[in-house]
């Protein structure tokens, strides 16, 4: 599976999440991984898409990344400074856990 690909994955799973991110705001880069440990403790090859999350004039916007299995190219979830986007859209907020 080539980069551009996974990346158009990413935004097609953002896009129907009703999340809002321009082309020009997000420089993507993606990463394969091999036996990944997950949040959930199961180990997995993934494609960790890395991607910044806002205008760039704001120089502290944040880092975000999408977690996609890299057997079935499904979301797994995407990691926010603040907690998970799950693949089905739903916010979880570990320190609510």
């Amino acid at each position: 599976m080539d980069e551009k690909t996974i990346i158009e994955k990413v935004k097609a799973v953002l896009d129907i999440l009703d999340y809002e991110l321009s082309d020009e705001d997000a420089a993507y880069s993606v990463s394969f991984q091999k036996g990944r440990q997950l949040r959930d403790d199961s180990v997995k090859d993934i494609y960790l898409v890395a991607y910044w999350h806002g205008p760039k004039e704001f120089p502290d916007r944040p880092r975000q990344f999408a977690y996609i299995d890299a057997a079935t190219l499904e979301l797994l979830y995407i990691l926010t400074p603040h907690g998970f986007i799950e693949a089905d859209g739903t916010y979880n907020d570990p320190n609510e856990w």
